[in-house]
């Protein structure tokens, strides 16, 4: 039996790898839309919500201030709005968005 058709041990690590990768980004986006509600609820309990729900770009000023002043705290900022972002935000809903997308029916 001739092993033409078994593909390379690099095809298989290279498969292996792209799927931990994968897998990584999936959950840093539901760990950063958790922290994007976090933050939201944050916003609603010491009453500031109304202001942001008003202004949206705020949100743009406060991620440069952190990531002037306080830099991991303005990665992570990011990083959770990029999330976030990918589920479209409303203000409607408080900018509350599911940790994972809905399955179509």
């Amino acid at each position: 039996m001739k092993n033409d058709n078994k593909k390379p041990d690099s095809h298989v690590a290279y498969g292996a790898a792209i799927e931990g990768i994968s897998a990584v980004a999936g959950s840093v986006s539901i760990v950063g839309r958790y922290w994007w509600n976090l933050q939201m609820n944050l916003l609603q309990k010491i009453g500031v919500m109304p202001i942001f729900k008003s202004y949206g770009w705020l949100f743009l000023i406060v991620g440069f201030l952190l990531l002037a002043f306080v830099l991991p705290l303005g990665i992570a900022f990011i990083i959770s709005a990029w999330s976030a972002g990918q589920m479209d935000p409303k203000a409607e809903d408080d900018y509350i968005v599911p940790l994972r997308p809905s399955e179509p029916s």
